[in-house]
């Protein structure tokens, strides 16, 4: 019983876990892992290099995740970096960047996440020492959207907090959304509108 009681409390302080589920069903573009950056102390369980458009980041059909790390006793923090197929601008491809940071539940009770698209320019991204403090500067908490206009770009992004996490990441592609073809209809049916009053008056 008491091996029981220290495996349990062993997990449920000592251990912090997470799982990324990068969803690129609607993207229409396939993600390219180029680099995972993973904080001092952590371990890369699984990750997926390709998730095709339409798909998941599925590694097996029993366990849809698309990176997974753990860490004993330092934070659970890391950044994947994939590139989005056939997306350039001056050499430089389309990144997507996703950043995770899990603290020990006593430490701190909100997990951070971080997400980002664009052409980075800069070269130095965070390294294993530094990783831990920029997610912690630059870490968003809770649920929200980011939408990118500027590449049609939008993605939900949601994680638990717990040292057992789970960060979920929803890209869309805006580019014909309902917005869009709702008021393209409107337009259409406005003008068939003024077209009818103007032969009603013949």
């Amino acid at each position: 019983m008491l091996s029981y009681f220290l495996l349990f409390l062993y997990n449920k302080t000592l251990i912090n876990k997470i799982k990324v589920d990068i969803n690129n069903t609607n993207l229409r573009k396939t993600l390219i892992c180029e680099k995972i950056i993973l904080g001092v102390g952590n371990e890369l369980i699984k990750f997926s290099k390709i998730i095709d458009y339409g798909k998941t980041g599925i590694i097996d059909r029993s366990n849809p995740i698309s990176i997974e790390s753990i860490s004993l006793i330092y934070d659970a923090c890391g950044m994947a970096i994939y590139q989005i197929e056939n997306k350039h601008k001056n050499n430089l491809p389309l990144l997507l960047i996703v950043g995770w940071k899990v603290s020990m539940p006593f430490i701190t009770k909100e997990n951070k996440w971080f997400v980002f698209v664009g052409y980075e320019t800069d070269i130095n991204f965070p390294n294993e020492k530094s990783i831990n403090k920029y997610l912690n500067e630059n870490g968003n908490l809770g649920s929200n959207t980011l939408v990118f206009k500027a590449y049609s770009i939008a993605i939900d992004i949601s994680i638990n907090n717990g040292n057992d996490a789970q960060l979920n990441i929803n890209i869309r592609n805006i580019n014909r959304s309902y917005f869009g073809i709702i008021k393209k209809y409107c337009k259409t049916f406005k003008f068939s509108s003024k077209k009818i009053a103007i032969y009603s008056n013949i």
